[in-house]
């Protein structure tokens, strides 16, 4: 005999555990939202993760120099070791406007990359302006100008575009060339246009498939892109996801072998990198071509060489061949050097490295480019280019 009470509870049954695995799922998606919501608001509060390289927006593409800093651009900038303001002018330099130059001023321009720009300090912290104030300190009102044209990631031949199509127009007198060895080598063999920004952000294409993101019809990765924009909690878990899933070995990156001293069969390390002579060639035609059209214009070229943290430790044959090349160069071309590795070597001398160097970043604090303002200073008196 059939039971109907039974059968409505055995009909109903599948149902209920339905709306149990549903009620348990809903229960489970919402803790995990709550918990990601609580994460981002304790990361941005006390771990901000999103640590820039460059600020969201600051970067341009550009169909000569490949990327210029935006103009008029206004951001912050946070990184594990610094927060400081970022703001460009409407010429695109992170500096004061400039207009005509007027006949009782000397105007000077320092080309260069991120040390240049300032990396880590605030504009005023920078050795352009450090420059700037030394030289009037010891004049009559404010005779000397000195404008901060350093872009983050510059190479040589970039700098050389913006002289040609920017700078030249500032009718400087004197053109500082600052020249990072660690890096500007390599650089000056790559195109000026291999640049993508995604989401405001600015990316190697080597690196990043900017079609694969950009393309919406991919949805996952335009939302991949989005969250790492903009999320401290997805940066968080995908940071630590890479560290237990994904393998990779940069023990080899970077690198240079020297013989040792003791045996020759044996090698140590240094962070040094490898300059070949193609890479010599390249950095030496562009520089040849800024010292050319310096003087084109009837201003002074000088080529001022920065040293990177680990040359100070380093011995001095894995880097002096490459200086002395450049500095041999220079002379060629009549062009007046100023080295700071003697300056900062001293310095490392008496263990002020960390005072003077951000430790992961490495690059200056606001007392590295005090020093490098106040050697600039006094070589560029002793040597006559200024009265």
């Amino acid at each position: 005999m059939n039971n109907p009470q039974g059968a409505t509870i055995n009909d109903n049954a599948p149902r209920h555990r339905l709306r149990s695995v549903a009620g348990v799922l809903g229960l489970l998606v919402g803790s995990g939202l709550a918990f990601l919501l609580v994460l981002e608001v304790v990361l941005r509060l006390f771990d901000p993760q999103i640590a820039m390289v460059h600020p969201n927006g600051m970067w341009q593409l550009d169909p000569v120099r490949g990327v210029r800093l935006t103009p008029s651009y206004s951001g912050r900038h946070w990184y594990p070791e610094f927060e400081i303001d970022v703001k460009i002018s409407a010429q695109g330099l992170r500096d004061r406007a400039y207009g005509p130059k007027g006949a009782d001023k000397v105007r000077i321009m320092t080309l260069g990359d991120s040390f240049t720009f300032g990396f880590g300090v605030e504009a005023s912290e920078s050795y352009p302006k450090q420059l700037e104030r030394k030289l009037n300190e010891v004049t009559e009102g404010e005779r000397y100008e000195v404008i901060n044209a350093g872009f983050p990631g510059y190479s040589t031949l970039q700098e050389l575009r913006y002289l040609e199509e920017d700078g030249l127009k500032l009718s400087p007198d004197i053109v500082l060339v600052g020249f990072f060895g660690i890096n500007d080598f390599a650089d000056n063999l790559l195109e000026p246009d291999r640049f993508a920004l995604i989401e405001g952000f600015l990316y190697d294409r080597r690196s990043v498939d900017p079609e694969k993101i950009e393309d919406r019809s991919r949805w996952l990765p335009a939302i991949k892109a989005w969250l790492w924009a903009r999320s401290h909690a997805y940066r968080f878990t995908a940071d630590r996801y890479r560290r237990l899933f994904v393998f990779r070995d940069d023990s080899d990156q970077g690198t240079l072998a020297l013989p040792s001293p003791d045996a020759d069969s044996q090698t140590r390390r240094i962070d040094f990198p490898l300059v070949s002579q193609a890479m010599l060639g390249a950095t030496t035609g562009y520089l040849g071509d800024i010292y050319r059209a310096a003087e084109s214009h009837e201003a002074r070229a000088v080529l001022v060489l920065i040293p990177g943290m680990n040359m100070l430790g380093t011995p001095t044959e894995a880097w002096t061949v490459t200086t002395d090349s450049l500095k041999a160069h220079a002379d060629e071309h009549q062009v007046a050097v100023i080295d700071l590795a003697q300056a900062f070597g001293e310095a490392g001398a008496r263990k002020l490295t960390g005072s003077l160097w951000f430790s992961e970043n490495r690059h200056w604090k606001a007392p590295g480019h005090e020093l490098a303002a106040r050697a600039i200073a006094e070589r560029l008196w002793r040597s006559g280019l200024l009265e």
